[in-house]
């Protein structure tokens, strides 16, 4: 029996162990979970607003152009001498002298801008003009061969956002950006073209300190990349817009699978130039820290299941094998082996129970050898009470509760039942006289009683009903516990409902009535004798046995009787003498 289940409470606890590992696995996981998806949220929309700071600044760049293109196209020569067309035939150094003037004049204000503008004025006669030095002449018709022109044309009154182009009066590839008005003649008819430009790097540098391992693309409407760190990829189309556009929410990013790879998508729409700011960056780098806490986390988790691993080998070494040798021996004795040694070490409890059973042991044998000297009733009256003293199937299904307990982690429900046990056996072991007041005696049934109700559950309840004034009057050891055990086992615990169990105490002339009544299943009682031999494996003393002790101690005029009815309950009535 112990061999089949000697391993559950190990195995038991490996479960234990690697239902908890698992547990703080998925609670790591769904934890990671849920603070990436915060986290991941909280940088989008941070991002989101840096955009938006971008957003402003790229706004004051165009405020400044739209200043300056004011300054120059509402002043002469534009204003006077240009839209007279008579550039040919009056003086083309006074139109030349005339905007070198207007330079030296806002030479100041462009300079606190901080901006790298030059403007161009390009006229269908042939007359240009440019802030930007070069080496060949400027035509308009150079301008002409661009698709946005026609949008120049088309906005006759107004000014006209021309976005990212290589400029066409340097040789080498130079991209910028400008603002265009039509220069018209007093007929108002459009003579000449106006250019405020200024270079891509200008915006660029807006947000070039920004760029680590993320990327930044200014769009246009259609998709056009009109501004990137990297300048070979200004011109060429960003994505499909209209399938773009579905993929944001109301808060403007969102998680977007690229090569494979998740990157995390903001963006922010600007008014002024309608233009779209778009950064990504790849979701890893987000989550750098993240990840290395995970890191940490796993390494902890390692560390916490070696050292789980090693506390159970402690327990299975210091509480399961030695209540497994405890049980084995404790079996051993209730089979009549008394040449038993309990040399067991293990937690203090078990050490003591040990300490205890060997006491036991010693106390068993010695008294043994002392019954055979006396007369033979007294050594089997003696002899059944030291039997009666400690009984091993007892002891064993107290200990196996225990170690049950112990296997459902209900440490304080197996310490107290412990301690309860281990105060049992003191009172039943400690004391060398058989005669023992009854206030002890309830004490020792009180222990008893606490420990059945753990095997029991709540299958019965008991009371006591004592004269307090005869509570240290004396009675044989251990001469209610055999009658308890049996109401117990025989009355109780066959019933399919709960039993009580009534312990009633009271003074009768000069002597002591001491009745055990149970609700129980009831028997015959003729067939009484034969009920008490047979308990359960055990060797309780029965009723048989209690009757000799009482008439041995005290005379045949004192008596045990027996009354029952089948089906209703028992009881059992002693009487006794008063004794000091």
């Amino acid at each position: 029996m112990f061999r089949k289940k000697q391993t559950k409470l190990q195995d038991l606890l490996a479960f234990l162990i690697l239902f908890l590992f698992i547990a703080i696995i998925l609670t790591g996981i769904i934890s990671y979970k849920l603070f990436s998806n915060i986290m991941v949220i909280q940088i989008a929309k941070s991002r989101v607003d840096l955009l938006g700071r971008l957003s402003v600044n790229m706004s004051t760049i165009k405020e400044s152009m739209s200043t300056i293109s004011s300054l120059y196209y509402y002043n002469d020569p534009i204003n006077g001498l240009l839209r007279e067309d008579s550039i040919i035939k009056n003086d083309i150094k006074k139109a030349i002298d005339g905007f070198n003037n207007l330079n030296l004049q806002y030479a100041t204000a462009l300079n606190k801008k901080g901006v790298n503008i030059d403007y161009v004025v390009a006229m269908n006669n042939g007359f240009s003009y440019t802030t930007n030095k070069h080496d060949s002449p400027i035509f308009i018709d150079l301008y002409k061969k661009k698709l946005w022109y026609r949008d120049i044309l088309k906005n006759k009154e107004g000014m006209t956002w021309v976005s990212t182009y290589d400029n066409v009066i340097t040789k080498k590839v130079d991209y910028v950006f400008s603002l265009a008005r039509n220069i018209k003649d007093n007929n108002n008819n459009i003579v000449g073209l106006f250019l405020v430009n200024i270079p891509e790097e200008v915006i660029s540098g807006v947000y070039e300190s920004l760029i680590n391992e993320n990327s930044i693309y200014v769009i246009d409407l259609s998709g056009r990349i009109v501004s990137h760190h990297d300048k070979r990829m200004l011109g060429f189309n960003f994505y499909n817009m209209e399938r773009f556009n579905t993929m944001f929410d109301d808060y403007g990013f969102n998680m977007i699978e690229k090569s494979g790879e998740k990157y995390l998508f903001s963006k922010y729409y600007n008014e002024d130039f309608n233009w779209i700011i778009i950064e990504e960056i790849p979701l890893k780098s987000i989550l750098t820290p993240l990840i290395n806490v995970r890191k940490i986390f796993f390494i902890i988790l390692a560390g916490i299941l070696l050292l789980a691993i090693l506390f159970s080998l402690i327990i299975v070494r210091r509480t399961i094998k030695p209540l497994n040798t405890l049980c084995n021996r404790l079996e051993q004795v209730g089979r009549g082996k008394n040449k038993i040694t309990f040399d067991i070490n293990g937690w203090n409890e078990i050490n003591r129970i040990s300490e205890e059973c060997n006491s036991m042991i010693y106390r068993i044998n010695n008294l043994i050898n002392s019954i055979r000297k006396t007369e033979r009733k007294k050594r089997k009256a003696e002899l059944d009470f030291l039997q009666m003293q400690i009984n091993p199937h007892f002891i064993y299904n107290t200990l196996f509760s225990i170690k049950c307990l112990v296997s459902m982690s209900k440490n304080k429900q197996a310490e107290k039942m412990m301690g309860s046990f281990i105060m049992f056996l003191k009172r039943v072991l400690t004391s060398s006289s058989e005669m023992i007041t009854i206030e002890k005696e309830i004490e020792i049934l009180k222990e008893y009683v606490y420990l059945q109700k753990y095997r029991f559950g709540d299958k019965f309840d008991i009371h006591y009903l004592c004269d307090s004034n005869l509570m240290n009057c004396k009675i044989p050891r251990l001469l209610l516990q055999p009658l308890v055990e049996n109401a117990i086992l025989h009355g109780i615990a066959p019933k399919n409902i709960k039993g009580t169990i009534v312990i009633e105490i009271k003074k009768k002339g000069d002597d002591i009535s001491i009745n055990i009544i149970d609700d129980g299943v009831g028997m015959n009682v003729d067939e009484y004798s034969e009920r008490t031999i047979k308990s359960d494996i055990s060797t309780s003393i029965g009723i048989d046995n209690v009757l000799d002790r009482i008439r041995f101690n005290f005379g045949e005029e004192y008596s045990l009787k027996l009354e029952s009815d089948f089906g209703k309950g028992t009881k059992v009535k002693l009487l006794l003498p008063i004794k000091l």
